[in-house]
């Protein structure tokens, strides 16, 4: 070691000698340092860029003044991202106190759901809508882009934030995935979570978590979320073509997802397309899935509906559609009642669909758990053409009431016998089927 210490220090100083290293070292020193504001602005300017680069979606909010706080608002920072098209949300806390409005194609990116790695947005404004997207702007026929959220949590910090996105769009998509809606307690919850509404088509809503305070006892819901997800279709020219739920768990009080059809005969809005795919469901008062369509009487069905391997539990309905043309069901858990016996408030049909084109009611199982009280488990009151009843299980728990299996209104035509459902616990006195034979 004594020996070749000294040996390879020389050697390197005089490989450096031999390479003429050192005079273009120099030279190259010399003439930097004459072209020292040049050299800062170019080093800026690439360490900048690299910044930017290294980003999935452009410049971080903390890039525009956004603080990683539960008390500092950072709505400005959120804004001036948001004009650029782009609001890339770092791991950490937010607070919104002020609107988020846009009127371009939007996309949200966080860094995760879950509050201890990932992005949240904290609401602390009794009202605040967080985050308006075109709701007064005249469309551009050009304006098709789609309004995309991804992997962050939107929480509330105080009593009563009225909703977390209100959208409205032009013949384009809302894609969501990995978004959790959340509180602070029980008693600080979003009134609403999300209203898509104007013409969209191909929406799809991937893993979206929204308790809204569910799973407290029922009888403390006095503050939780009254409607998850609210499609609106307004007239004949805001119509919704295709939204899929895929495993999503989405819990409040009156309705799970709320589509709302209105105008009428030659100006009818419509929402065709609703997919729920791997769901879990729950409400306390009303329907989980509601199509409200109070016009469609006598001329319009809502195409495609499909619920498959849909988990819902509750003292509310499952369902109550206006009209529907095709409607499936497929290889879903029912469960009635909160398992608290005397705690259920009274619902009239566990399935309610008024009018139809096609259903097919197909593997299921419905279970009336103690306590609660049905008058029907499937129910169509004005019928219509084509209906199947396969494979299903029917339970009724000790304790539980209920009035009728399935009821079809006299009138209906192709409505084939039911076949291979099993009736557990069925009460002797009370009817299986009407309007439908049994094979």
């Amino acid at each position: 070691m004594q020996i070749n210490a000294p040996f390879n220090a020389v050697s390197a100083a005089r490989a450096r000698d031999l390479l003429g290293v050192t005079p273009i070292t120099n030279a190259l020193a010399s003439r930097a340092s004459s072209l020292e504001g040049a050299q800062a602005t170019i080093i800026t300017d690439l360490d900048d860029a690299k910044k930017r680069l290294d980003q999935p979606w452009g410049n971080p909010v903390t890039y525009y003044g956004a603080v990683r706080s539960q008390t500092q608002d950072s709505s400005a920072a959120f804004q001036t991202a948001a004009n650029l098209g782009f609001i890339n949300v770092p791991g950490g806390d937010f607070v919104i106190d002020a609107p988020i409005v846009t009127t371009e194609p939007l996309v949200i990116q966080g860094a995760g759901q879950y509050a201890r790695a990932g992005s949240r947005l904290l609401a602390r404004v009794p009202g605040l809508v967080m985050f308006q997207h075109n709701l007064n702007t005249a469309f551009s026929t050009a304006y098709k882009e789609p309004f995309v959220v991804k992997a962050i949590e939107l929480t509330t910090m105080a009593n009563g934030p009225a909703r977390a996105f209100d959208i409205r769009l032009n013949d384009a998509p809302c894609l969501m995935t990995d978004v959790r809606f959340s509180s602070f307690s029980s008693d600080f919850n979003w009134r609403n979570l999300v209203r898509l509404q104007g013409a969209t088509a191909w929406n799809k809503f991937s893993r979206i978590h929204a308790d809204g305070g569910s799973f407290n006892p029922y009888a403390t819901w006095n503050n939780q979320t009254a409607i998850g997800f609210e499609l609106l279709s307004s007239n004949s020219a805001e119509k919704t073509f295709g939204a899929v739920f895929d495993n999503c768990d989405i819990m409040a009080i009156e309705h799970g997802v709320f589509a709302q059809v209105l105008g009428g005969p030659g100006n009818n809005g419509s929402i065709e397309g609703i997919v729920f795919r791997d769901c879990f469901g729950r409400t306390a008062n009303g329907p989980w899935y509601r199509l409200f369509a109070p016009d469609s009487n006598t001329f319009w069905r809502s195409p495609w509906h499909v619920f498959e391997r849909l988990n819902y539990e509750g003292p509310g309905k499952v369902c109550d559609i206006d009209s529907a043309g095709e409607i499936h069901f497929d290889q879903c858990l029912f469960y009635g009642g909160d398992k608290i016996a005397g705690s259920n408030p009274p619902v009239e049909d566990f399935i309610r669909i008024r009018r139809f084109e096609t259903l097919h009611f197909d593997r299921n199982t419905v279970r009336l758990y103690n306590g609660t009280r049905v008058a029907t488990c499937l129910s169509s009151l004005f019928g219509g053409d084509g209906m199947w009843v396969r494979d299903n299980v029917f339970q009724v728990d000790t304790g539980a009431t209920v009035g009728g299996g399935i009821f079809v209104a006299e009138g209906s035509t192709n409505v084939f016998p039911a076949t291979g459902n099993v009736f557990r616990n069925w009460p002797a006195n009370v009817i299986k089927y009407a309007g439908i034979a049994s094979a």
